[in-house]
């Protein structure tokens, strides 16, 4: 959650906050005592998140080969998880679609 918080806002006060509100959730203490397969659904969908805002930030072929593996192993762990990438990720890739074929196909100002 830290390097998560820390990649999106690059502050690292307002990482340390999110990681203590996480810490004093009621919700995530209950959660967490669960033994349940789906934390593990949590903690890849919130490393390869990081992973797709570091590849983003720095843009090397290392970055993205390390986001292609979590979401590999994401998969490989369920393969509900697919869906989980299509609505929880999806944004995201539009974003990226959207920059690419702005700066492609650039609109004509009127």
């Amino acid at each position: 959650m830290y390097w998560l918080c820390l990649e999106l806002f690059e502050s690292s006060v307002t990482a340390w906050l999110a990681v203590a509100i996480i810490a004093i959730s009621h919700f995530q203490i209950v959660y967490a005592q669960e033994a349940r397969p789906y934390i593990l659904f949590v903690m890849l969908i919130l490393l390869s998140s990081a992973v797709l805002l570091r590849g983003r930030r720095l843009k090397t072929n290392s970055s993205w080969t390390i986001y292609a593996v979590t979401l590999v192993v994401e998969f490989y762990s369920n393969l509900k998880l697919i869906f989980e990438y299509g609505r929880v990720k999806g944004w995201k890739f539009s974003l990226i679609l959207t920059r690419f074929v702005g700066t492609v196909f650039p609109r004509s100002k009127k």
